[in-house]
């Protein structure tokens, strides 16, 4: 059952900016908002948070030392354990050609600098509503892996499905990904 919160969303957002100035700005606006914010000063240090904190959404400045922020998005969206988290990409840049490149990362969304408040806020609360979403439906859908699985360890007398294969199939799933633990024991699902 999917929850409907009545209350404005709350999470933990990663902030990835090389300026201390910009960081604090962003920290400062999203803490008053009920998010937990944790700040890094390049892509690098992002990616290492992520293996680190379960993060709701991740707001990366494109241009910084080391991994910019075009770079981090792609590693984000590339890795099993971080795909699902949203990206949006902050920019001075207003070319067109920047906006496809982050497109082509995978980035969710874009705000250009300067940030206006109310659009960054706007636009957070939606990614963060989206992501819980999809937490629920990635938890539920580990229920049902877990369901088929302990269906397809019974006997062949017993089985109440020809194949939990056809069954999966028809609700468009696959063993892809369950959290951390949960992509582990769908992929020896697969195995078995």
């Amino acid at each position: 059952m999917l929850l409907h919160p009545k209350s404005e969303p709350t999470g933990t957002i990663l902030v990835a900016d090389d300026q201390a100035t910009n960081r604090e700005l962003l920290a400062k606006l999203l803490t008053t908002q009920g998010f937990t914010v944790i700040t890094v000063s390049d892509g690098a240090e992002a990616l290492d948070q992520l293996t680190k904190v379960p993060v709701d959404l991740a707001i990366l400045d494109v241009l910084m030392p080391r991994m910019n922020g075009f770079e981090a998005c792609r590693k984000i969206k590339a890795n099993t354990e971080t795909y699902l988290i949203p990206v949006v990409l902050v920019t001075a840049l207003s070319d067109k050609q920047d906006r496809i490149e982050g497109l082509r990362a995978s980035a969710d969304d874009f705000l250009t600098r300067p940030v206006d408040r109310a659009e960054l806020l706007a636009r957070v609360q939606s990614l963060i509503k989206l992501k819980q979403r999809t937490d629920e439906l990635e938890r539920a859908e580990c229920v049902l892996f877990a369901l088929a699985r302990s269906l397809g360890q019974r006997s062949i007398h017993e089985r109440p499905l020809r194949t939990v294969g056809t069954v999966l199939g028809f609700f468009g799933t696959s063993p892809r990904s369950c959290g951390r633990t949960g992509y582990r024991a769908a992929e020896s699902w697969r195995g078995s």
